[in-house]
């Protein structure tokens, strides 16, 4: 059997410092700079348990525990205390990233930043961790710096790895049946980490007249800002109705917490039909983390139409909530209620039909594997009229 000298040096030197009446910080300080991680965590414990919280106690004992790859302890450690310093910021960070909690692990790397603006490994950390979070324009930005910086090593500039191994293509096919109708809704796009492309195309067949719909929509982002314009061009055989246009536009702002990341955004669209037109304000908030994701918003509509008198006004209050309860299948829920007709929805798509008069809702299932995407959504309009949706999409 062998023997790990080094632990068992420690162990003795644990023991003897063990039956020494109380410990300095100076000598927990020399233990950890003497690379004795055991010893030097044990003299920082009895000084927490002493009532000595200091900055320094904190950061020694995080220090101690990230170089025995204590991670759990780190976290439970975070949960206790709180500490500016920015060792104490990138031990914490470090675990959370360990452990795949990239929201909380950005928020510390976002702390341990503050502290020392121009600290490479803390900005590499924090773009790691918004990449795992999806947020793609605040790791570029990050890895941008890194990998600009003359001081920069490669052991953590991501940015040639992202650039490399991101999935930014994508196409989607949804069709969704109904008793006097189906509809037929294929998306294709492109982005980059600050920007992207998406063209859909949708074939709206019902028994009376057929309609077809083009919708082009741009994205650009900058740092926690990103800003959305959409138009569209439809053209059927109801003449009363097309052909029609619009423009939506959208400015949105992400915000990052310790524990999940929120948006607001807010948008103006307007549309233009043979007969009628409407102008839309919407506000929308949501919040989400790894699971969950919550949203609500509320939007004012004004259709104008060319019978005199028949012009209206509405509110409309739209909410949704998705639960992903296994890694690879989420449900979700939404509802919008209110008189929503030629409105413009969370996807800058417009509702342009004249049969919604109280709710529209849907429940959705995802099922999700490696980059390939199955979508099942049962639609209902004012607990009457019904509708299934299927669809499938794919990144490559």
């Amino acid at each position: 059997m062998q023997i790990n000298l080094t632990k068992f040096f420690s162990l003795v030197m644990l023991l003897s410092f063990s039956l020494l009446p109380g410990v300095t910080l100076q000598e927990a300080e020399r233990n950890l700079d003497l690379g004795n991680y055991l010893v030097a965590e044990y003299h920082f414990n009895e000084l927490l348990e002493a009532g000595d919280d200091r900055g320094e106690v904190l950061e020694g004992l995080a220090l101690c525990l990230l170089n025995q790859e204590k991670y759990p302890e780190l976290i439970t450690l975070s949960h206790k205390y709180s500490n500016s310093s920015q060792n104490f910021n990138r031990a914490i960070a470090y675990s959370f990233f360990q452990k795949n909690n990239y929201q909380t692990s950005f928020y510390y790397y976002d702390k341990a930043v503050k502290a020392d603006e121009a600290s490479l490994i803390d900005i590499s950390g924090r773009a790691w961790s918004a990449y795992y979070l999806g947020n793609y324009s605040l790791a570029y930005a990050d890895f941008t710096r890194v990998h600009d910086s003359e001081y920069q090593n490669s052991s953590y500039d991501g940015l040639g790895w992202m650039e490399q191994n991101w999935k930014s293509n994508y196409s989607e096919f949804f069709v969704t049946l109904e008793t006097e109708k189906t509809n037929y809704n294929f998306n294709y796009g492109f982005s980059r980490p600050n920007y992207g492309l998406s063209v859909t195309y949708n074939l709206n067949d019902t028994k009376l007249y057929d309609r077809e719909m083009m919708s082009l929509l741009g994205t650009y982002k900058v740092g926690k800002f990103s800003f959305d314009a959409a138009t569209m061009y439809a053209d059927g055989d109801y003449d009363w109705l097309y052909s029609g246009y619009g423009i939506a536009l959208r400015s949105n702002y992400l915000n990052m917490y310790k524990n999940f990341q929120s948006t607001i955004s807010i948008m103006a669209g307007y549309a233009s039909f043979e007969h009628l037109s409407s102008q839309q304000v919407r506000l929308d908030y949501a919040i989400n983390n790894s699971k969950l994701r919550l949203s609500n918003g509320v939007s004012y509509v004004c259709l104008d139409y060319d019978i005199p008198g028949y012009d209206k006004e509405e509110f409309v209050y739209h909410g949704s909530i998705s639960y992903k309860f296994l890694p690879y299948m989420s449900l979700s829920y939404s509802a919008d209620i209110g008189k929503n007709n030629f409105t413009y929805n969370d996807l800058l798509i417009i509702y342009d039909n004249d049969d919604i008069k109280t709710i529209l809702q849907s429940v959705g299932l995802t099922f999700s594997i490696k980059n390939l995407t199955t979508y099942v959504k049962l639609i209902n309009k004012d607990f009457e009229s019904k509708s299934l949706g299927v669809g499938v999409g794919y990144v490559f």
